[in-house]
This record gives structure tokens, C-alpha cells and sequence, in this order.
């Protein structure tokens, strides 16, 4: 299969690549990851171009033959940025995912910096455990929280051991020694790009510049080890306002379809 052009799932393969499974099967890539089975977007099938009419039955055989007939979800996503034709996943219970992604252009410091936080990486036991508990806590928004918090402690795990292999950080906004928001910046071998990732922020302390402020700290840093800095959030969201507002620039659209056994984030 031809490399992966598409700015998002060009970032999200390198995690794919540090720390699981990442197959050229030559029709699709097959995306793995071992210890988080209920990842969604770490254990999918991706294709070259978006579905087309007929696709609906070759792509679930492949899925199935790739992962099993019992598995808890089912995604699917392709390089192209076209949407393709699917209604005939949708009709199956499939959700059409589409994710705006960013690239920093020019890093500006906005009104609602917090002179308040002190952000740095995560270093100590205590800390990586405080960053779990802020992750579900500032993710979790219904369905089985058993299965969340299984899922965020063994991600969380994950990008520790990327950190440790020195292929970047994970990173605390501290207000009087508490963490009140975390994030991720992780780097290719090369250093030609990096991807963010799990903007947190704990609901106590919304609204008072954390997210802004820590990820333009992380930006700074950033952007001393390369200029190619990625980021995605959903289309037309929140979120996207405030990266934009940080200088953040859309550079392309990362289309996807997920279907879920059972009501678990991924």
C-alpha cells in the first residue's frame, strides 16, 4: 500500500508504530494494539480510499479475518479525505467520524494565558497516576466507566513507555503542586513531526485558561525539536476554536467509521 499522506493518521501511526502493531497487507494497513484491545482507533483496518458502493461486505470479511467475528468494535479509516459512500455502514449502526486536523503555523499567546500554572513533564509515579485519575475524569461522559477507566489506565500506560523511550513527553499544568491538566507531545524517530495527544482538563478548573496556556507551553517547547506540530479535534468543535486561536491552521480532514458492541470510549 502506498505511504499515508493524510497529516492525522500519518501522526497517529507513529504511536502505532512505537508501541504496537502497524501491517502493510498491501490492499490496507492493519492497526494493532495488544495491550488495549478496546482502542478503537488503535485497532482498526486502514485503507487507501474511502468506501465505495459494494465495499460494505469485502471490509467486514477483512475486519473479521484480521480480528475475529466477537470483537467489542469495529472501525475503519482510509488516507483519502473524501467521505466515500456510506450509507451502507450507517444502515449496519456505523457513526461517520470526521476530525479536523491542524497544523501550528505561527505560535500566538492569547488573552487567556494563566500566569498561575507552572507546566512541566510528568515525572514521578504519583504523578503518572494523578494524570490517569484527571484523564477519566475529564473524559468519561457516560456508558460503562468499569470499561473507560481499564482503557485510559492501560493508554496512559502506553505513552509512558513511549516517554521513556525518550520519543517525547507527557505534560502537567500544575496549580500549587496539583495537576489540573495534562496533555501529550510525542515526536517521529527523525523529529520531522509531532503529534499531540488526550488534552485534559480537570472540570474543577475550566475556564481559567488551562488548556490554552498548557498547550502553548508545550507548543514553545515543541517547536525547539521540530515546526511540524499536529494536532486533530472534532470538526467545528470547542476544541478546534482554541487551537486556532493558539495559530493552529486546518490542513486536512480524517474520515473514519466506527461501530461499537458496547458503550465504551475509544
Amino acid at each position: 500500500m502506498k505511504p499515508i499522506s493524510n497529516p492525522g493518521y500519518l501522526t497517529e501511526s507513529l504511536f502505532h508504530r512505537l508501541n504496537g502493531e502497524f501491517v502493510d497487507r498491501g490492499d490496507y494497513y492493519l492497526i494493532r494494539t495488544p495491550t488495549n484491545s478496546g482502542f478503537y482507533w488503535g485497532n482498526h483496518l486502514l485503507f487507501q480510499d474511502p468506501p465505495k458502493v459494494g465495499d460494505f461486505g469485502l471490509w467486514m470479511s477483512l475486519h473479521e479475518r484480521e480480528f475475529g467475528a466477537d470483537t467489542q468494535h469495529i472501525a475503519f479509516g482510509w488516507d483519502a479525505e473524501e467521505c466515500g459512500e456510506v450509507s451502507q455502514f450507517e444502515e449496519h449502526g456505523f457513526s461517520f467520524v470526521s476530525t479536523a486536523v491542524l497544523k501550528l503555523n505561527r505560535l500566538i499567546r492569547t488573552e487567556k494565558f494563566n500566569r498561575d500554572l507552572n507546566v512541566r513533564s510528568i515525572e514521578t509515579d504519583d504523578e503518572w497516576a494523578e494524570v490517569t485519575e484527571l484523564q477519566i475524569e475529564s473524559g468519561y461522559d457516560g456508558g460503562d466507566l468499569g470499561s473507560y477507566r481499564s482503557f485510559k489506565e492501560r493508554q496512559i500506560e502506553r505513552f509512558r513507555i513511549i516517554q521513556d523511550n525518550k520519543a517525547g513527553a507527557w505534560w502537567g499544568a500544575f496549580l500549587d503542586g496539583v495537576i489540573v491538566g495534562d496533555m501529550g507531545l510525542f515526536f517521529d524517530e527523525n523529529k520531522e513531526i509531532g503529534r499531540f495527544q488526550n488534552i485534559g482538563t480537570s472540570p474543577k478548573f475550566r475556564r481559567q485558561g488551562v488548556c490554552s496556556t498548557l498547550l502553548y507551553e508545550v507548543c514553545r517547547n515543541g517547536i525547539e525539536t521540530t515546526p511540524n506540530l499536529i494536532i486533530c479535534a472534532e470538526k467545528d468543535g470547542m476544541p478546534e476554536g482554541i487551537y486556532r486561536s493558539l495559530g493552529f491552521e486546518f490542513c486536512s480532514l480524517q474520515a473514519g467509521l466506527c461501530w461499537r458492541r458496547l458503550d465504551v470510549k475509544g
